[in-house]
C-alpha cells in the first residue's frame, strides 16, 4: 500500500506532514492535480495537465475540446482511473470552464463513482467521494 502526502499540505497536531494511504483518496488527489494543472506549470512534466479554457460563441465546440483533452491526459498520466463522465460548464462569472469529473479506479465496483469539481487550470471547486 503507497502513502502520499495530503492535497492540500497539512500537519497533523503532532507537527508530522499528514499523509493518507486511501487509494480513492490518493485517486481524487491525481485527477485534481491533472485537471488543475495547466501545461508548462511542472518543468519537469511540460505536457502535464490541462489547458485553460474560455466558454466563446460555441460552447458545444469548447465541450467537446475539454472532453477530448480530460480523458487524453488521464489516459497518459492516470490509466488506472476510469472515466464515467465529464461535465465541462461554463461558470457564471469569468465564463471559464469548470468539469466535473466521475470516475473509479474499480470499474467492477459502481459504487465507488468519485466526482472532482474544478476549474480548469485552478481552483477546485468540490470533491465528494
Amino acid at each position: 500500500m503507497s502513502t502520499e502526502i495530503v492535497v492540500p499540505f497539512g500537519l497533523d497536531v503532532n507537527g508530522l506532514v499528514l499523509t493518507t494511504q486511501d487509494p480513492a483518496v490518493q485517486a481524487m488527489q491525481h485527477v485534481r492535480s491533472v485537471i488543475a494543472t495547466r501545461p508548462g506549470e511542472r518543468v519537469m512534466l511540460p505536457k502535464y495537465g490541462v489547458n485553460e479554457y474560455t466558454f466563446g460563441p460555441d460552447p458545444t465546440k469548447v465541450s467537446t475540446q475539454i472532453n477530448q483533452e480530460v480523458t487524453r491526459q488521464l489516459a497518459t498520466w492516470e490509466p488506472t482511473i476510469q472515466i464515467d463522465s465529464i461535465k465541462p460548464s461554463e461558470t457564471d462569472s469569468t465564463g471559464m470552464a469548470q468539469v466535473a469529473v466521475d470516475f473509479t479506479t474499480d470499474p467492477t465496483q459502481t459504487a465507488n463513482v468519485q466526482t472532482a469539481t474544478m476549474m480548469v487550470g485552478g481552483t477546485i471547486i468540490q470533491d465528494s467521494p
